[in-house]
C-alpha cells in the first residue's frame, strides 16, 4: 500500500541522509515506526501540543470529521511486558555502541547471521560423522576414557 507524507522543504533530504546513516532507506524507517506504534498502540515517542496544533493548522485538521480511537487499556502484565521489552532494547543499542557495530548496515547484520547458522550446520554435520565413530571406539574398550572427555568438548 502506498502512503504519501508531505514534509516540509528540504526535510527529505535531510531524512534520507538520516536513514543511510542507520543503514536503512525512508520506506523502512517509516516501516519501523509503524510496527513500533501498532506494538505500542501509542505513538513510539513523546509529543506536545505545538505538534498538534501545528498540525491541525497544516492539514487543515477538523475533530468533526475524526472517528475517535477506541484506547486499550493496559493490564498490570501488558505495562510489565512493555517495560521489559524497553529495557531490552535499550540494553541491546548500548551493547550495540559498546560493541563498535551500532551503525552496521541490515545487509551486514544479515551476512553475519547467514555465517553463523552455515557454522552451525557445518558444525552439526561434523559431529553426526564423528560422533557414530567415537561410539565405536567407547564401545570397544578402554577408548571410553579417551573419548569422553572428547564427545564433551564437542558438545556431544
Amino acid at each position: 500500500m502506498d502512503i504519501t507524507i508531505y514534509l516540509e522543504d528540504g526535510q527529505r533530504e535531510e531524512f534520507d541522509k538520516l536513514c543511510e546513516e542507520f543503514g536503512i532507506n525512508a520506506s523502512q524507517a517509516a516501516n519501523i515506526f509503524v510496527n513500533r506504534a501498532i506494538a505500542a498502540k501509542t505513538l513510539p515517542f513523546g509529543y506536545d501540543d505545538e505538534d498538534v496544533r501545528w498540525k491541525r493548522g497544516r492539514f487543515e485538521y477538523d475533530k468533526k470529521t475524526v472517528v475517535p480511537r477506541k484506547k486499550r487499556i493496559l493490564t498490570e502484565e501488558d505495562k510489565a511486558s512493555l517495560e521489559r521489552f524497553g529495557a531490552a532494547m535499550k540494553s541491546m543499542q548500548e551493547k550495540s555502541v559498546l560493541n563498535g557495530n551500532s551503525k552496521m548496515t541490515m545487509d551486514e547484520i544479515n551476512a553475519i547471521i547467514a555465517d553463523c547458522r552455515r557454522e552451525m550446520r557445518e558444525k552439526e554435520a561434523l559431529m553426526a560423522m564423528i560422533k557414530p565413530k567415537i561410539e565405536a571406539l567407547q564401545a570397544q574398550s578402554t577408548l571410553q576414557e579417551i573419548s569422553s572427555p572428547i564427545l564433551e568438548e564437542v558438545g556431544a
